[in-house]
């Protein structure tokens, strides 16, 4: 692969019924994923709870999640469920953004 390519990895969980699991202390809440190294340039998508949506985890370095969550056009089709759940720790160095 060329140094001036960019990879991203993309996984569609949608359907799989995550929210209807019943791991022994009842049906989760919310479902979400850690960041860190191992995860650079990645995009999960799932269902919402209510199975009406999808949710976008997605991972990038600081400088492209800031230009990603301020494009335009991707905001005038999506937005931040619950606005704290804009999360942007900085582990391993990736930023991790629900949308």
């Amino acid at each position: 692969m060329k140094e001036d390519t960019n990879l991203y990895t993309c996984s569609n969980l949608c359907g799989f019924g995550f929210y209807d699991s019943d791991f022994g202390f009842e049906k989760p809440i919310w479902l979400s994923i850690s960041t860190g190294s191992f995860l650079n340039d990645f995009i999960l998508l799932t269902s919402t709870r209510d199975s009406d949506g999808v949710e976008a985890f997605v991972t990038l370095i600081e400088e492209d999640m800031e230009l990603f969550e301020l494009d335009f056009e991707l905001l005038s089709f999506a937005y931040p469920s619950n606005p704290s759940s804009l999360l942007m720790s900085g582990i391993g160095g990736n930023h991790l953004s629900r949308l």
